[in-house]
């Protein structure tokens, strides 16, 4: 879903922001909101609140039987998700950003309330990226991302993108069709200068690999223990990207709130089997069971991205007393 000249990395697959040059937001306020296709939207009817009554059938109950999660595979990963103590809903991460020594802006990451997709409980993941005024003189980031993912499986379902930055709009969409084993792909730019793109594609897809933003929540709901490595298969805007998430260490961290106990990450990713980054993304995770993203450090073109805590919202989690 994501796409343009200059991409700031935050770590690979956990959060993507897109910087180039211009600024302010004056230039598309003329431009028209963008509509995604209707095939697509409705595809994967998204219920809030409460499991439907069985005698209301959603175009996904009608359309969609869930083959994929009765198999052997489906059923194993269910032993190792459905019980996950990971996720509070209402949770939020806020992170300051900083390139060189710009204060670049805040990354959000939060749970959202359960929805139903047809039957399924699903998970709701939501993450926003927003720049600061110095930062919007360079280049101005609004951008959303959320991801519904089944609670059981961990299957996502679907990803939508929502960008509005210096000189363009964007929406994007990722739905995972379970019964053809077909990704759907969607992403319409509208540009000030450069006028519309829009690329929409099919991609096959074994159940299991999960869109980029998931990665994050992916991470978080894994058994992290250092000197082992966790795998991934994540998809983006038509490319196959293999994830492998080394725990490094252990190591105490001071943020703004206080010292915390984390174990140290790195993600080396491969595009369609060619290694292309390695030990360039450092991710801070808190060092319980509930592995809060603290801290991500990743090189880019030019210098590096620093993305620090700035407040964990959770009326369930001990914080640590800062001294």
């Amino acid at each position: 879903m994501i796409d343009g000249k200059c991409k700031l990395f935050i770590s690979i697959g956990v959060l993507f922001l897109f910087l180039s040059c211009g600024g302010g937001f004056q230039s598309i306020e003329k431009l028209e909101k963008i509509e995604p296709p209707k095939d697509i939207e409705s595809a994967i009817r998204i219920e809030p609140a409460k499991k439907p009554s069985k005698k209301t059938k959603t175009v996904f109950q009608v359309t969609r039987q869930l083959s994929a999660f009765e198999t052997k595979e489906a059923k194993k990963r269910a032993k190792q998700f459905s019980h996950l103590n990971v996720f509070r809903v209402g949770e939020k991460v806020t992170m300051a950003l900083t390139w060189f020594a710009i204060k670049a802006g805040d990354v959000t990451l939060e749970v959202h309330p359960f929805v139903y997709v047809g039957d399924r409980k699903t998970y709701h993941f939501v993450g926003t990226a927003k720049t600061s005024g110095a930062m919007n003189l360079i280049h101005s980031v609004d951008d959303s991302i959320e991801s519904y993912v089944d609670q059981e499986t961990f299957y996502p379902y679907k990803a939508e993108l929502h960008g509005k930055e210096t000189d363009r709009i964007r929406e994007g969409l990722v739905l995972f069709d379970y019964i053809t084993k077909n990704i759907e792909y969607w992403m319409k730019v509208v540009h000030v200068k450069k006028g519309i793109k829009e690329k929409r594609r099919t991609d096959p897809f074994v159940p299991g690999v999960i869109d980029i933003f998931t990665s994050a929540f992916y991470l978080r709901a894994q058994d992290l223990k250092v000197g082992e490595i966790y795998h991934a298969e994540v998809y983006n805007a038509g490319k196959r990207i293999t994830v492998d998430a080394e725990v490094l260490r252990k190591e105490k961290l001071e943020t703004e709130i206080g010292e915390f106990d984390t174990l140290v990450v790195r993600p080396i990713a491969k595009f369609e089997g060619i290694l292309q980054t390695s030990g360039d993304s450092t991710i801070w995770v808190t060092d319980d069971d509930r592995h809060f993203v603290l801290q991500l450090e990743t090189k880019i073109k030019i210098g590096y991205v620093v993305a620090k805590l700035k407040k964990i919202e959770d009326s369930e989690y001990q914080l640590p007393k800062k001294e």
